[in-house]
């Protein structure tokens, strides 16, 4: 019986310290992220073409016309659905939704530095000298021909990344890019078959209300290659999911799934 009483103690010990780790856990999974909508799931009606970035709650278009995209697994394919859609072949990184834009262009293509922007109103706005963390997850929009795209896409390209702003914002495409950013992919992101964790830390100098998905720096600025010598469209297009933004160093590591940064940008 003693035995048997102290195997019980051990089991309620082991017990009250998971619920213990549980509770310590709980703030950090349940209050932390900045970014409303943060995996694009919550939508106000299934996605049916392109263009339709602004279902998903809460999320605008900065740039680039009606042209920033939501995918979804309701949406209609070969369209806007996941994992198949006008761009290609793609599970979302969680959930069952993710955006997209253009992220860089040859000139030949479309007007000089034509970009794609998105973004959404922050929970609450920064703290002027408070450090943030951030992270967001890009895949690149593979080479597939796909019924509704069937030639394909030729660039990967660097500077993937956030831009926090104080007020919302709408910039026609022959309008300069603003040539810095508060984190972003100081590498050229190639990977087309799983998604990439961008992130990075920055010291809030104003009270940001918003943040910004993009490629925010000119073609001088920006490394670009064909990475698919036979693709059609001369642009580089990229799927966007999980943007965090916390104060909590830790916070958007454990959402992300990873436990170490991929690239940093300060």
């Amino acid at each position: 019986a003693l035995v048997h009483l102290h195997e019980q103690d051990q089991r309620n010990m082991r017990s009250a310290l998971l619920l213990s780790c549980l509770l310590l856990l709980a703030p950090r999974l349940c209050a932390q992220n900045l970014v409303p909508n943060w995996s694009f799931e919550e939508i106000s009606e299934c996605p049916t073409e392109l263009g339709q970035v602004e279902l998903a709650t809460g999320w605008l278009i900065f740039r680039g016309g009606e042209s920033c995209d939501l995918f979804h697994t309701c949406g209609t394919s070969p369209w806007a659905s996941v994992p198949g859609n006008f761009f290609g072949h793609q599970g979302s990184a969680s959930g069952n939704a993710y955006a997209g834009g253009v992220f860089y262009s040859a000139s030949e293509a479309w007007p000089y530095v034509f970009r794609e922007y998105f973004g959404i109103e922050l929970e609450q706005p920064l703290v002027i000298g408070q450090q943030y963390h951030a992270n967001f997850k890009v895949s690149r929009a593979p080479e597939d021909k796909t019924p509704a795209s069937p030639g394909g896409l030729r660039y990967a390209c660097n500077n993937l990344g956030l831009l926090f702003s104080t007020e919302y914002f709408f910039q026609y495409d022959l309008e300069p890019a603003p040539g810095y950013a508060h984190v972003r992919a100081v590498q050229v992101v190639e990977d087309s078959l799983n998604w990439t964790l961008i992130s990075g830390s920055f010291i809030a100098d104003s009270a940001y209300r918003y943040v910004v998905v993009g490629n925010f720096f000119n073609d001088e600025e920006t490394d670009a290659f064909v990475a698919n010598p036979e693709g059609y469209w001369n642009l580089a297009y990229y799927f966007v999911d999980d943007v965090c933004i916390s104060p909590d160093p830790l916070y958007c590591t454990l959402l992300s799934g990873v436990h170490e940064a991929v690239d940093k940008h300060f």
